[in-house]
């Protein structure tokens, strides 16, 4: 049996782990969403605050999420804060509402939500009564928008494209890498056809072992050349 969530004077409040849990939050946080897009259909941001009860940061992230679904944008506040200063930042940021996780004065076992209209004052009772009208409603059909979820389809399936154009791009340079090798005369064109055009040809160019022990490669003005050691600091060749 589900939990009547009643809205009083100042929001609801209720005793946590007994009617204040995860479950009952979720809903109540869906019907003020719901009242939320019902009043302001895009573009709306509400602001979601908590005071230092326990699990008041798991809370606020829970409605951020929620209000997200909505295409809701939430201002979540890092701190706990006072009512008031919620209040005042709904003023100041010009936001379509405030969602505060408080239960005020009551003892610490009791935790609750706060509505606050755009005009930084709380809930009057014909807006407590749309929000529990539309809690009922989510209850009946808990259903999200498919707005939102149809967008972060699309925007998964942008993602996978864009992924395999770089995998294709990837392999057409690779490829052509190979090409640009084999036209420089290369004998190992798929070891080497990925690095520059001087480059490429001087490790292309086959030499003998002794030479290559002996030879230190020094960088020149434009391209790098070969240059063997002084003769007395030449390495000895191993019989």
């Amino acid at each position: 049996m589900t939990t009547q969530i009643k809205f009083g004077t100042s929001g609801w409040r209720a005793v946590m782990a007994e009617e204040f849990t995860f479950a009952n939050v979720h809903r109540a946080v869906h019907g003020i969403a719901r009242y939320v897009s019902s009043q302001k259909s895009s573009g709306a941001k509400v602001i979601v605050g908590r005071d230092p009860r326990f699990l008041g940061e798991t809370f606020c992230s829970m409605a951020a999420e929620i209000l997200a679904s909505y295409g809701i944008s939430p201002l979540v506040i890092a701190e706990p804060v006072p009512t008031p200063a919620i209040s005042y930042a709904v003023i100041q940021s010009k936001a379509d509402g405030a969602i505060n996780f408080t239960a005020s004065h009551n003892p610490p076992e009791y935790n609750g939500i706060k509505f606050s209209t755009p005009d930084g004052a709380p809930s009057l009772p014909e807006v407590t009564k749309a929000i529990e009208a539309e809690i009922a409603g989510f209850d009946a059909n808990p259903e999200t928008p498919r707005g939102n979820k149809t967008a972060r389809a699309h925007a998964g399936q942008r993602r996978v494209r864009r992924s395999g154009r770089h995998r294709r791009r990837t392999r057409c340079a690779r490829q052509g890498g190979r090409r640009a090798g084999r036209r420089a005369g290369a004998s190992r064109p798929s070891r080497w056809g990925h690095l520059p055009a001087p480059l490429r040809a001087r490790k292309a160019v086959h030499k003998p072992r002794e030479t290559q022990y002996r030879a230190k490669l020094l960088p020149g003005p434009r391209e790098s050349r070969c240059r063997p050691f002084p003769r007395e600091i030449a390495p000895r060749r191993w019989p």
